[in-house]
């Protein structure tokens, strides 16, 4: 007679798994937190619980009080193999990260599971210098990654991951001191090649809107954008601004009144630009009448505003290639890989033009 197949409980086929991992060394020092693993496993964390509280009888895991779950010894039956998990780390929660963005997260995760590796995403929230350490000790105690992405992250983030020797690249530009691999878009190239397109034009004013951030980019596109006007005689008007739409209303309005008034306006992000936009189209100003208008990243929606902003684009699917290689290249041991950089195409829109004849 053959045997009569058994029900399997979604708590028991959660038990499998975490055993499973546990014996190949996935968590070596402790577990994730319960809500982050309940994600990860996609059940809830009463079931979480549930399948937990067999590996304790099992002899498998341990806890103290106020402490996480920890492999209890001898867990693991074998040396741990190497780790086929990619954790890429974002400072932005994924509701609040651009079309490209998100699109370049889902494509990494399916090129990546071609080459034998899973992706994981982690949110880690940029905060004071002491306490980005003890978040990136806790996130990396959790979590055994053959690479770490960097995205957007702060200075003190990128320093604390080259110090230290977990396999790890920077997705955008490295802060000043950082040698770790990285591939970013060239927005600092990109904002040269803007202004000698607003130089030919006759701009000779040339204002720069830029975020209030711990990040690496802004900072080299100023510094482009003054290299660049220093050759033509150009004066580069900067200002930067806080988060909000607001505080973005606020600071072209002062570029608008100060005494170097621009005649052209670059806007690193593609959101600010379209706020600075629908800001000056309410002001009833004429673009590229009265301000010529560039933004150095591009967007999806960027393609539905009237008139349709000048920008600079890149193809996801070559960029996406691109960071799966190298991601997967920092993952095994060797050689560290080459930085890559990929200039941006530029999209001529409708909103530049020549001067007002007053300026």
């Amino acid at each position: 007679m053959q045997p009569i197949p058994q029900r399997v409980s979604l708590s028991g086929q959660v038990v499998e798994i975490l055993r499973r991992e546990l014996r190949r060394g996935r968590w070596p020092a402790q577990l994730p937190g319960e809500t982050t693993l309940a994600d990860l496993l996609q059940v809830s964390r009463s079931t979480l619980r549930a399948a937990l509280g067999v590996l304790r009888r099992e002899g498998l895991l341990q806890v103290a009080q106020g402490s996480r779950w920890r492999p209890a010894p001898g867990a693991t039956a074998r040396a741990p193999a190497r780790s086929r998990t990619i954790v890429l780390v974002s400072s932005q929660p994924l509701h609040q990260q651009s079309w490209f963005s998100i699109l370049i997260t889902d494509e990494l995760r399916r090129h990546l599971h071609r080459a034998g590796y899973e992706l994981q995403v982690r949110f880690l929230p940029q905060t004071a210098r002491r306490v980005a350490g003890r978040q990136a000790e806790r996130l990396t105690a959790q979590t055994r990654a053959a690479c770490w992405i960097l995205s957007s992250c702060s200075q003190e983030l990128q320093r604390w991951f080259q110090r230290r020797p977990e396999p790890a690249l920077v997705l955008g530009s490295c802060h000043q001191g950082v040698t770790l691999p990285y591939l970013r878009l060239d927005v600092a190239a990109a904002c040269r090649h803007a202004a000698g397109v607003l130089h030919r034009l006759g701009h000779r004013r040339i204002g720069l809107l830029l975020p209030r951030s711990p990040y690496a980019g802004a900072g080299e596109v100023e510094q482009a954008l003054r290299a660049a006007c220093a050759g033509r005689s150009a004066e580069p008007v900067v200002r930067y601004h806080e988060p909000g739409i607001r505080a973005i209303a606020l600071a072209v309005d002062a570029l608008r009144r100060s005494a170097a008034r621009p005649t052209a306006l670059i806007v690193m992000m593609p959101d600010d630009a379209l706020t600075v936009l629908c800001h000056l189209l309410g002001r009833g100003c004429r673009l590229p009448g009265e301000l010529s208008l560039v933004s150095l990243f591009d967007d999806l929606y960027l393609t539905r505003a009237t008139p349709e902003p000048a920008r600079y684009t890149c193809n996801p699917s070559g960029f996406v290639r691109r960071l799966a290689r190298l991601a997967v290249r920092v993952a095994r041991p060797g050689t560290p890989p080459p930085s890559v950089s990929v200039f941006p195409a530029f999209i001529p829109g409708a909103t530049l033009g020549p001067p007002p004849a007053e300026a």
